[in-house]
């Protein structure tokens, strides 16, 4: 029952179905609308209002995939479009639900824009090894390297997968980091001191001197990764609710 999960007023956004959302992928570019569930007419139907203007064009012969989010969790379910109507000078939709609702994963691989400040250190693969061989304590803290050289930098965006910064140090495929950085769990500020090793790096297009840097986490668990996804999850939350108001 739809109702027993989704409230009227639930964040939602539509997609082309197929398309792989995921660490490589800037989502803005494959999705299509954005808005708010107007309201549930029964188990097959639905109104959604549309954020978009000018509204978007969705065809009738196209299945889509609708994403809801609710206050903890985010679903999924193929729809087809019906028709459209303006009131009050807002824009709605009605669906046709295609498929069951699915409870899905906090998109680990989803990437979320973050704006905030990080310390980087280097690390050789045998600092790598001992880092992750005696974590103490809270297991997402490694215990920093003696006597290394750090380097502030500035976080784009973090998802479960890995982090994206920028930096004016040069940065080599494959090399190891140590990066520092706070993510807020609940109310409470957290600094975690995650290793990662380098799968993309780039001189930024707009500034020579930068380097476009994308890191994937290693050696964490998954009670680790849940972490950051459940922050990552409320980062987007939080910036579709702003952007909606």
């Amino acid at each position: 029952m739809l109702n027993d999960h989704i409230n009227q007023s639930a964040l939602i956004k539509i997609y082309h179905i197929g398309q792989v959302v995921d660490d490589l992928v800037d989502t803005r570019e494959i999705q299509i609308c954005s808005g708010q569930v107007a309201k549930i007419i029964s188990d097959s139907e639905m109104e959604l209002m549309i954020k978009e203007e000018p509204f978007p064009e969705l065809k009738k012969e196209i299945c889509y995939m609708l994403h809801i989010y609710t206050a903890e969790s985010l679903y999924r379910c193929s729809i087809h479009y019906h028709s459209m109507y303006a009131d009050e000078g807002k824009n709605y939709i009605c669906v046709e639900v295609a498929s069951p609702l699915e409870k899905i994963q906090r998109r680990m691989y989803q990437r979320v824009s973050c704006h905030s400040k990080i310390k980087m250190q280097p690390l050789e693969e045998a600092q790598v090894k001992e880092l992750l061989e005696n974590r103490t304590g809270n297991p997402l803290f490694a215990k920093q390297p003696e006597q290394t050289e750090s380097f502030e930098d500035s976080m784009v965006d973090i998802s479960g997968g890995g982090i994206r910064f920028t930096t004016g140090r040069k940065v080599n495929f494959h090399d190891y980091l140590l990066v520092q950085f706070e993510i807020l769990s609940g109310e409470i500020a957290v600094e975690l001191n995650i290793v990662g090793q380098v799968v993309y790096s780039n001189r930024m297009p707009n500034n020579q001197k930068c380097y476009d840097i994308r890191m994937k986490y290693v050696g964490l668990s998954e009670q680790e990764r849940e972490q950051i996804i459940c922050f990552a999850f409320r980062l987007e939350r939080d910036a579709m609710k702003k952007n909606w108001n």
